[in-house]
């Protein structure tokens, strides 16, 4: 209560923290994103076993089917991170829909970067 008798609202004394969150918005820009994508190998050996064994589910060849799984998996956090994250796996399916082969791929992936 103020002198006057009416209330006074007490200062704010919480802040909350500038980065609540890794990818929370900071002064000057955003934070530095730590990436959740997994660099372990054993990561990569695994998501390469489930494509190898779905290539062959869908006729095709299981080397060309994990060419490009560092390149898509990029594609992807990047998509997720800076433009829409259910965008993201559709973005990787239309990569592969609009490929005829690994070199169409890799352009395809070049040309979505650009627009990233």
């Amino acid at each position: 209560m103020s002198p006057s008798g009416n209330y006074t609202r007490p200062p704010a004394v919480f802040q909350i923290p500038a980065k609540v969150h890794p990818r929370a918005p900071t002064v000057g820009g955003p934070a530095p994103y730590n990436d959740p994508m997994p660099k372990d190998p054993q990561a990569i050996t695994t998501a390469n076993a489930w494509l190898k064994e779905i290539s062959t589910t869908l006729n095709l060849d299981p080397q060309e089917a994990t060419e490009l799984t560092g390149e898509l998996l990029e594609l992807t956090r990047e998509v997720a991170h800076n433009r829409t994250r259910p965008g993201a796996p559709l973005t990787a399916f239309l990569v592969g829909l609009a490929s005829r082969d690994l070199d169409d791929a890799r352009a395809n992936i070049a040309a979505i970067r650009k627009l990233i």
